[in-house]
């Protein structure tokens, strides 16, 4: 079952028009290149490599398993001068 967003919300942002659409799968629009790394990897060497491959977010990988996911918007909550 597709859930669509309130008119009220694509009018305010028109940029969402496209996920009013139901047959707009989130597998059509996904980026296909994902960055992983491991729980250890420093938070500046994420934030580095996330710069550096123009991307939002990075994946953490424990072996084979996905354990987290750090984002863009979590990097900005971090002081790095400290």
């Amino acid at each position: 079952m597709h859930q669509l967003i309130a008119p009220s919300l694509i009018t305010e942002h028109p940029e969402l028009d496209i996920l009013s659409t139901p047959a707009v799968l989130v597998g059509d629009i996904a980026h296909t290149r994902i960055l992983v790394c491991a729980p250890t990897l420093p938070l500046h060497e994420a934030a580095l490599l996330m710069t550096e491959a123009g991307v939002s977010s990075i994946v953490v990988v424990d072996g084979e398993d996905a354990v987290g996911i750090w984002t863009e918007r979590d990097t900005l909550a971090v002081d790095f001068s400290s």
